[in-house]
């Protein structure tokens, strides 16, 4: 039987909800958010967490727990009641120190069988540690189901728990797995865009974009940062790698290949890469996805989304210009910061925030950040009469 369509709970019932069990009391969850974007949850800190007393960073399964936990109460703050996992793949970015831990996650699919839900755990410096994706049976099991058997598989870098299903709700696999594949799903509201940033100079675009977008709402941005961008960006703002990351909702480690985002069924609007070395841009053009950068670049291109790359480079040798044709062939948008002196510009800033609403505008994002040509005034913009 479906559940019958109820208002979302509020904060104070979910959190009394994910209060219940025990082990949910011991990880400490504190509700921060709920909305139709997803959920945000924070896991106070315990020393029980430590697995190394000499490095102490925290247990993999911790990051794992609160992984599942988030993923899971991102489709219960719509039912209303908790839902059991199915299956569960963990990927980790980077050794969690001590300190409070939070984690974001949303919907991706809704079925009437199965749903599925993405989580990104953030330290209390805002970078990310662990990111998952949950397989959830929104369906009330009946009383009488047998307790699902559980396998756990690690390979480097990563977790997969599975709940194996045989017997579960008295449904076989083969009937779950059908329904799955014939259930409606829906997309999630909110829009992606991958930000990049390299070690051309220019590091203001990247960081006006990410800016903007956070200012305007309704917008996912993932960034990725070379090392060198950081370099760039530090001498340019004083902008640190952590200072970077706060400005996105999430950061990924430019050599992870196997994050969400080098995958073509990892839904996006497109890409742009602000600033673009040539480096970058030889390595778009030749399919080289040697890092994260690159290979998300290249996943944008052949999934024909919208790439723009902010090339940052003059004069130009000949190389420089057959690889922006050959991204140019390719689909991509060479998007050189040439400023637009007919909007009347008082200061870099202004002619800073007229290159990013350009680009804004290639990925339809509504903004009022630019001032529009309305065609030409004073005398050359006259009209004569005629007599």
């Amino acid at each position: 039987m479906s559940d019958v369509k109820t208002t979302p709970p509020t904060l104070e019932q979910l959190q009394k909800l994910i209060s219940r069990g025990p082990f949910n009391q011991w990880l400490n969850f504190t509700f921060l958010k709920a909305d139709e974007s997803g959920i945000e949850i924070k896991a106070t800190w315990r020393e029980e967490w430590v697995v190394n007393p000499d490095r102490r960073y925290t247990h993999g399964g911790i990051l794992a727990a609160i992984v599942d936990v988030a993923a899971d109460y991102a489709i219960a703050a719509q039912l209303g009641r908790p839902v059991p996992t199915i299956d569960i793949r963990v990927d980790y970015h980077k050794a969690a120190m001590p300190g409070d831990l939070t984690a974001k996650a949303r919907i991706v699919r809704s079925g009437s069988q199965y749903s599925t839900a993405e989580a990104y755990v953030h330290d209390k410096d805002g970078a990310l540690v662990a990111s998952g994706r949950g397989t959830i049976s929104p369906r009330r099991p009946n009383r009488d189901s047998t307790t699902p058997r559980t396998t756990v598989t690690r390979s480097s870098g990563r977790c997969r728990i599975t709940a194996a299903t045989a017997g579960f709700r008295g449904v076989s696999q083969q009937q779950e797995s059908q329904s799955f594949m014939n259930s409606p799903h829906k997309a999630s509201p909110t829009k992606r865009l991958i930000v990049a940033m390299t070690g051309a100079t220019g590091s203001i675009y990247g960081i006006r974009i990410l800016e903007r977008l956070r200012s305007i709402g309704g917008w996912e941005t993932h960034l990725i940062v070379s090392d060198a961008g950081v370099l760039n960006a530090f001498q340019e703002y004083g902008m640190d790698r952590k200072a970077l990351h706060k400005l996105a909702d999430v950061s990924h480690n430019v050599r992870d290949v196997g994050a969400t985002i080098a995958s073509g069924s990892f839904l996006t609007t497109g890409m742009v890469i602000a600033p673009c070395s040539m480096k970058t841009l030889a390595s778009v053009a030749h399919a080289f996805a040697d890092n994260l950068i690159t290979r998300a670049a290249d996943v944008v291109l052949k999934e024909r989304r919208r790439l723009v790359l902010i090339t940052r480079e003059a004069p130009l040798n000949l190389a420089h210009i057959r690889n922006m044709e050959a991204v140019t062939l390719m689909g991509g948008v060479i998007f050189p910061p040439v400023p637009a002196f007919y909007s009347g510009g008082k200061s870099i800033d202004d002619l800073v925030n007229h290159t990013v609403g350009r680009v804004l505008d290639l990925f339809d994002v509504e903004h009022e950040t630019i001032k529009r040509w309305d065609g030409m005034t004073g005398p050359a913009g006259k009209t004569k009469k005629k007599k």
